[in-house]
């Protein structure tokens, strides 16, 4: 008679197998769950912040008389942040200025002169649209960020890059404080000249953003 000899592992050591098994997945379990988490907190840290009233948009210039200068607090957009702690970590930025909102200290002549060379009629709005952003190799007092993007102005989309100094506080608000030249005859604008040419506004200006960032309103 052949007899058939069948070895089967003893319940001893198929409870070691078990143990050992279980206890490396408890280990990689462990290993793992921070890095699943660190990457969960980063999804949920980003956010979107608005455009707070207290922002300002403001155009510096000169003429042949003197030297202007022409702002507006009507400004509404968004930022995000991918982290919402960090405001160098911005992913977007969106800006709106509607032409009619800048006004000057100067006058209504200076107001007239503006808006004709915005041609506000056919281009209410200034807008800019970020494509790229980062933080620059050296950093200083006044600019710790560069955001390059798409600046709309008079029917004409140009790219700038802002170059911008960024801070947070404990409230959540972000604080962006930055300026770029801009020359009027490169947005297809004529530089204003009235009073058969005894006032001359230069084509070089400078523009300035003084732009607060914060949750949206609950109200």
């Amino acid at each position: 008679m052949e007899v058939i000899v069948i070895v089967t592992e003893s319940p001893v050591k198929k409870m070691r197998s078990w143990r050992l098994f279980s206890g490396f997945a408890s280990c990689l379990f462990l290993v793992l769950l921070p890095i699943a988490g660190a990457g969960g907190a980063r999804v949920q840290a980003q956010v979107r912040l608005l455009v707070l009233p207290e922002s300002d948009f403001r155009i510096e210039g000169r003429s042949n008389q003197s030297d202007f200068e022409v702002h507006s607090t009507v400004i509404t957009g968004w930022l995000e942040l991918s982290d919402a702690d960090d405001p160098l970590s911005v992913t977007g930025l969106s800006l709106t200025v509607p032409s009619e909102g800048i006004k000057s200290d100067q006058g209504l002549i200076m107001n007239r002169i503006m808006y004709g060379s915005l041609d506000v009629d056919k281009h209410p709005n200034i807008t800019f649209e970020m494509v790229s952003a980062w933080v620059p190799d050296v950093v200083s007092d006044s600019l710790n960020l560069v955001v390059n993007g798409l600046l709309t102005l008079t029917g004409t989309t140009k790219e700038v890059a802002l170059e911008l100094l960024a801070a947070s506080d404990s409230t959540g608000s972000s604080h962006y404080v930055g300026s770029f030249p801009l020359t009027m005859t490169d947005f297809g604008m004529e530089t204003p000249s009235v009073m058969f040419g005894q006032l001359r506004v230069h084509r070089d200006i400078q523009i300035h953003f003084d732009l607060f960032f914060g949750p949206e309103s609950e109200e």
